[in-house]
């Protein structure tokens, strides 16, 4: 952060520019940007190559397929999502991570891989664990000199 605040230096004899008319909207555009950037499928799984990104993908179109159907074990059903929820907002502890990618590599059934994932979650050996006490606002630092549009 500070290498372009020091890229730019202005003393304090400097004389401030006006601000922008369309400053706000700017502002505006680029928290919306960075949101979205946040909220997207992925960001924050990794590379498509991954672990962590395979099970995710493959076992969120698994339980898509399970909803509102008669089939599937019920315990699936209810701790499947919560285990997903998981492993998108925090990353695989390692051994996780090696158990999953070995079992990736013999081809399981999605039944076999939703298993593995829930034995793990129960276990509390899945991911990191999740600080829900922390926020996750934006913070706009300083919008000072936002004059290009996104």
């Amino acid at each position: 952060m500070s290498a372009p605040m020091s890229a730019n230096p202005c003393g304090p004899d400097e004389t401030p520019l006006g601000r922008s008319e369309t400053h706000h909207d700017l502002v505006k555009r680029a928290v919306q940007h960075a949101m979205s950037s946040a909220n997207a499928l992925g960001s924050g799984l990794g590379p498509s190559n991954s672990t962590r990104f395979k099970v995710y993908t493959r076992l969120t179109a698994y339980e898509k397929s399970l909803r509102g159907t008669i089939f599937g074990d019920a315990d699936v059903k209810r701790k499947l999502p919560l285990a997903l929820e998981h492993i998108l907002k925090s990353p695989l502890l390692e051994s996780a991570r090696l158990r999953l990618g070995r079992a990736l590599q013999q081809h399981p059934t999605d039944d076999q891989l939703a298993a593995v994932v829930i034995e793990l979650f129960d276990d509390d050996r899945l991911t990191h664990p999740i600080d829900t006490d922390a926020t996750h606002d934006a913070i706009i630092k300083c919008s000072m000199g936002l004059r290009q549009s996104l």
